[in-house]
């Protein structure tokens, strides 16, 4: 595999040699024979660690990716395809637009440090130098698998760094009888994906909620493929198989500071990650599980957690109605006598249609549809939205100010980011401090009006973006603004500010991702009804979130079980 993909070729044939010398003898124990193999020569290392062995190029390596493959003893195969890995960045150089560089292109140098062996785990550092670009990973290996980072910087001042794919596994097929555990809603469970599965969806949103997948044979040897960042910064990642090999990408954007249009540089933000593992689904995600509980901001350890009020933790039923038709409100005083006791209800057309983000307008009837579900036992959970502001404005001309504007998400020509829902809507930069600061006082209007809860659309589940406008003071072009830098911040804000006044006033979002768990105290979980459906993400969750409103029906027909959603 080295010298496929690209190792010097006396390296190769010199490893050969000691490497018939040394398999040639019997009797020898594998540990005696990774040490004779590493102290006979040095163009080439085994690293052994628990069930597995890293095949790694020491020093040049040439245009194969170090890291060339790692041996499973359980399994008895490499882990690994044609190429274990490799990184690409997309650049500009001065008038020149959409460079494309790879860690196998020509002009690119690769070197890798001796290695070092301390506290159970292998160190290695690889440095990949081009005229224009130096990058670098920090790599570790050991009964945690192999860890890689990459960092990247620019040598000239003519580079602007755009956006890079790192990692890019490509792992080797089992057996004939395979499965892919995908986080795409619930999670799925993909029979043959290599033949069956491809897709590409951004993260953090519904259709791609945890940053890892897992890949194992019908026999249990399974390998764990993940990025690990303890912040969740925005990225796309895709899964597809080709050539008998099931690849796993991840897509990053390479932030720069305001007024800068080159020099650039940029950091993983995590570990991309390989580890071995035995079982299925639920193992794969019991080791991210491990990552979770151990580094990820948003992990919440306490066993129920307490900082959801009670009632919305007991609270075994809920109903999803409109303020109209007018008999609705008949039909829940009678299943409040029916069920005899207390339940809530998601309730939709508080306000006027289409005009995002004011639902703190609330209109007369809304409220005294709401204060007789409440005089009855029935909490109420009313609609909004902190992502869209509707082109529809609340005398029902369209348009938007001046100021509205400056509160969206900017591409990098300049125009704002739109998206569709029956009126054109804006998409809202969550690092806009002047966004920030409006939906905390909708919010702050809303808790006032009585409600028991503010179900927060589309937070969880909409898809993220970077954003380019300097006047939010964020860097442009920042994967960080979603999430650690935007809604994290944002809903710190609204929790401090509202906590002690509305203390059992309770936060729920559409569908699910991980880093909005300390955000809100439930997932509103009402499109979890995809084939090949898996209870992963609430086996890494239950307990630290409340699951709620599932659907029977929606893309696909459900069956009688889906009916069922908490027990």
């Amino acid at each position: 595999k080295a010298a496929a993909t690209g190792a010097a070729p006396d390296k190769v044939v010199r490893g050969i040699r000691q490497a018939e010398k040394l398999f040639s003898v019997k009797n020898v124990s594998d540990a005696a024979l990774i040490e004779k193999f590493n102290g006979n020569q040095k163009d080439f290392q085994l690293l052994a660690a628990e069930n597995a062995i890293l095949f790694l190029i020491s020093g040049d390596g040439g245009k194969a990716f170090p890291a060339v493959d790692i041996y499973d003893v359980r399994a008895g195969r490499g882990v690994f395809g044609d190429r274990a890995n490799s990184w690409h960045f997309r650049f500009h150089a001065g008038d020149k637009h959409n460079l494309e560089l790879s860690d196998y292109s020509p002009d690119v140098s690769i070197e890798t440090s001796p290695v070092v062996h301390e506290n159970g785990q292998y160190r290695f550092t690889v440095s990949w130098k081009h005229p224009q670009i130096e990058v670098r990973s920090e790599a570790s290996f050991g009964d945690r698998g192999l860890r890689m980072n990459l960092t990247a910087k620019a040598l000239t001042q003519d580079v602007l760094l755009q956006e890079t794919r790192f990692p890019q596994w490509g792992l080797a097929r089992k057996s004939e009888e395979d499965f892919l555990v995908t986080p795409f809603m619930s999670g799925l469970l993909i029979p043959n994906p290599i033949e069956n599965y491809s897709y590409e969806r951004d993260f953090p949103c519904a259709q791609s909620t945890m940053q890892f997948q897992g890949y194992f044979s019908s026999g249990g040897d399974g390998v764990y493929a993940a990025l690990e960042d303890p912040y969740a910064t925005t990225r796309s990642t895709a899964v597809f198989g080709s050539r008998k090999q099931l690849f796993i990408t991840w897509q990053s954007a390479c932030p720069r500071e305001i007024g800068a249009y080159s020099g650039n540089s940029f950091s993983l933000g995590g570990d991309a990650v390989i580890r071995l593992y035995r079982g299925g689904w639920f193992d794969a995600g019991k080791l991210y599980k491990e990552f979770l509980s151990e580094r990820a901001s948003w992990w919440i350890s306490e066993l129920p957690r307490r900082s959801t009020p009670e009632w919305f933790r007991n609270n075994s039923i809920w109903i999803l109605a409109g303020v109209y038709p007018s008999r609705n409100e008949a039909t829940l005083l009678y299943l409040r006598k029916y069920f005899d006791q207390e339940f809530g209800v998601h309730l939709v057309g508080t306000t006027a249609a289409r005009i995002w983000p004011h639902f703190d307008q609330t209109t007369a009837r809304g409220l005294e549809f709401t204060k007789s579900m409440q005089s009855a036992g029935i909490r109420v959970v009313p609609y909004s939205d902190p992502r869209l502001w509707s082109e529809v404005n609340l005398d029902g001309s369209k348009g938007w100010s001046e100021s509205t504007l400056a509160m969206a998400i900017k591409k990098e020509n300049g125009s704002p980011m739109t998206e569709l829902y029956g009126a054109n809507c804006l998409v809202l930069c969550p690092a806009s401090p002047a966004w920030q600061k409006e939906y905390l006082r909708i919010c702050s209007a809303m808790a006032s009006q009585g409600f028991n809860g503010i179900y927060h659309d589309q937070l969880p589940c909409g898809h993220s973006a970077v954003c380019f406008d300097p006047g939010h003071g964020h860097k442009l072009n920042d994967p960080a603004i979603w999430v650690r830098d935007g809604y994290a911040e944002m809903y710190r804000k609204l929790h401090e500010t509202l906590k002690e006044k509305h203390p059992e006033l309770v936060y729920t979002g559409e569908d699910a991702s991980d880093p909005f768990l300390k955000m809100i105290d439930g997932y509103t979980c009402w499109r979890w009804t995809e084939p090949n459906a898996i209870p992963l993400f609430q086996s890494i969750y239950a307990g630290r979130i409340q699951f709620t409103g599932k659907l029977y029906n929606h893309q696909y027909p459900g069956d009688w079980e889906s009916n069922f959603a908490k027990a």
